[in-house]
């Protein structure tokens, strides 16, 4: 099921920089960031399903903790 789902990251102007599928077995998913800054991430249902809150984005300012990217 997890398979089906799409899983994007958007720079904070809107352009696709990644995307990927989820694992089938448990859902996981890897997005590489490279550059620093504020991205959109996305995850997108297959044509006919929906989610409560599918219009939602999350907003990630990535590597402001420079711990967290070693």
């Amino acid at each position: 099921m997890y398979i089906l789902l799409q899983v994007k990251l958007y720079t904070k102007q809107g352009s696709l920089k990644y995307q990927t599928d989820c694992a089938p077995n448990n859902g996981y998913y890897m997005v590489p960031v490279y550059d620093r800054g504020e991205y959109i991430l996305k995850v997108e249902p297959p044509p006919g399903w929906t989610f409560g809150m599918y219009d939602c984005a999350y907003v990630h300012n990535l590597c402001i903790n420079l711990l967290v990217c070693l």
